[in-house]
């Protein structure tokens, strides 16, 4: 697993994420948001993983079919977590006709996509010490 972070500081919180329904080898991409405007920007426009101001982490590990486990260190409070599995190795994620993606995806809280992707509201979760939580991707 490499995991990337964005600044050195210390961090109170520990989230330790386990995704499932991976169906076929490639790369996870999780991205966790403590910024409102970043998840917005990146669910509207960005459509891959980046660091930036608002963006957490953004980890990257190699998968086979299953499941993988990531613990990622984050401060205390909201945020919301967006994952999508690579196939293709291009980096982002894929989208067909009316922007559906072609590649798995989720997000925190189980939020769904209806025409669009989740607020950061649906997707949102409290970091409080060490926090499990778990996405199920879909299809």
């Amino acid at each position: 697993m490499s995991l990337s972070l964005l600044g050195t500081d210390a961090f109170s919180g520990e989230l330790a994420l386990t995704v499932t329904n991976i169906d076929r080898p490639g790369t996870l991409f999780v991205t966790v948001y403590h910024d409102v405007a970043a998840f917005v920007d990146d669910m509207e426009n960005t459509r891959k993983p980046v660091e930036k101001a608002g963006v957490h982490s953004v980890s990257r590990r190699s998968t086979t079919e299953g499941m993988a486990r990531i613990v990622i260190p984050v401060p205390d409070g909201i945020v919301a977590v967006a994952a999508f599995h690579d196939t293709n190795a291009n980096g982002s994620i894929d989208e067909g006709i009316l922007g559906i993606p072609k590649e798995q995806y989720g997000f925190s809280n189980d939020a769904r996509r209806l025409f669009r992707p989740p607020s950061f509201r649906a997707s949102s979760i409290v970091i409080e010490g060490q926090t499990s939580h778990s996405i199920r991707l879909r299809p």
